[in-house]
């Protein structure tokens, strides 16, 4: 299982790294196509059935990346609009969907999408409004993987106390120290060979960001264990869906996005 977990992760990694160098449509693609994936899977954790439903949702969790593309180094418009078409379509389609679209169906849907569609769109902003974009893209992957390696690890050799029993009982708060831990030492090795930022700057965009991932990794185990499921999918081998894979960078990447902005690093 650890073989296969391995090489998919080695083979998806690497063909996101090249999408995010290659930059441009071809990024904003994937990561579409990617969250269409998320919405899917959980739409099915949330039980949303109804197929009108799952169309709306999935062509209003793209409204963003066209957006970002017909209003560039402009992300408060993007949400602005976003949340207008995304509040006035919802309200349509509880009217026109009476009695049989439920209020609180939409609901959901309008939460899921914003849940993967809103979170994922913070690497298509970093990669587009940074004059380092790869640079700082490359960051977040480092922070996103090097918390979930170095969690892993730890927790397997030194792990004792549970993080959170009752939602991921592997979890341990050693792994999660060892996990933080690593990321700040490759995040300022990372900085120093490429990035020149503050050192300052990066404990915290390293320490904040490796914390993130974990909240949105157990926030993800907590859906699951309310779907009464293991994984959210079974596309990647030894990984199960996408969300399982990209819960943590769904975290990782708007708060690694907003405190760039708070420094004004460009």
């Amino acid at each position: 299982m650890l073989k296969t977990r391995v090489i998919t992760a080695i083979f998806g990694g690497t063909l996101l790294v090249w999408l995010a160098f290659l930059g441009g449509a071809y990024f904003s693609m994937v990561i579409g196509v990617a969250v269409l994936l998320c919405v899917k899977e959980m739409g099915a954790l949330m039980r949303i059935e109804h197929s009108g439903l799952l169309l709306w949702m999935y062509a209003l969790a793209l409204v963003p990346f066209l957006a970002t593309h017909l209003i560039p180094d402009n992300a408060a418009s993007v949400v602005q609009v976003w949340l207008a078409i995304g509040m006035l379509s919802s309200l349509l389609l509880v009217v026109l969907g009476y009695p049989r679209m439920a209020w609180n169906r939409v609901a959901t849907g309008l939460w899921v999408v914003f849940y993967t569609s809103w979170t994922l769109w913070h690497l298509v902003l970093l990669r587009f409004q940074f004059a380092s974009g790869f640079m700082l893209m490359m960051l977040v992957f480092l922070i996103t993987w090097g918390s979930d390696t170095g969690a892993y690890f730890v927790g397997q050799k030194w792990g004792h106390r549970p993080l959170a029993r009752h939602l991921s009982p592997k979890k341990t708060w050693e792994g999660a120290i060892g996990g933080v831990g690593l990321t700040i030492i490759m995040a300022l090795w990372y900085n120093q060979i490429y990035l020149g930022m503050s050192n300052g700057v990066v404990l915290v965009l390293a320490f904040f960001g490796a914390t993130a991932g974990i909240i949105g990794d157990l926030a993800e185990s907590a859906i699951k264990r309310f779907a009464g499921v293991k994984d959210s999918g079974t596309l990647l081998p030894g990984h199960g869906g996408i969300l399982d894979r990209f819960d943590s960078l769904m975290a990782v990447a708007p708060v690694v996005y907003y405190l760039l902005r708070l420094f004004i690093i460009d």
